[in-house]
């Protein structure tokens, strides 16, 4: 997707046909077993999957000190839960230091970020998002 304003443009979201294969975890019987078999393509460990996506935010010209800690998380659902499964996609959220995430999540009140979501199969990033940010820059 593409942003403008004035003279400025930029790319503040995109994402590959990779992401079709997520699934939903409501799924039973063979479509559960058919996705399940997709963890076993996982390339990745969620350390290598997280310097993955932090090499991509400060290739984008992002810098750690403006930001919090990403949160970071398997695709796949609540490990607490009975049917969990993990699917070979990795997801990194990281919201600008001006955001009280604890608050602001609380409220409903929308929290400027960056998302990026890396692959285990094909090991490279997969979605990217800037949400809620300037055009050009992070503030």
């Amino acid at each position: 997707m593409l942003g403008a304003l004035g003279t400025n443009a930029e790319i503040y979201a995109f994402n590959t046909p990779t992401r079709t294969t997520y699934y939903p975890g409501t799924l039973t019987g063979g479509e559960l077993e058919a996705v399940k078999a997709l963890n076993l393509r996982n390339k990745l460990t969620k350390k290598k999957a997280l310097e993955i996506a932090k090499w991509h935010f400060k290739a984008m010209g992002l810098k750690e000190k403006d930001f919090h800690p990403p949160e970071f998380w398997q695709v796949g659902g609540d490990p607490g839960v009975s049917d969990y499964f993990p699917v070979p996609f990795y997801e990194a959220t990281w919201y600008r230091k001006d955001v009280n995430v604890e608050a602001d999540s609380a409220t409903g009140k929308l929290m400027p970020q960056i998302h990026i979501t890396v692959s285990g199969v094909t090991t490279n990033i997969i979605g990217y998002s800037k949400a809620y940010m300037p055009v050009g820059h992070d503030y």
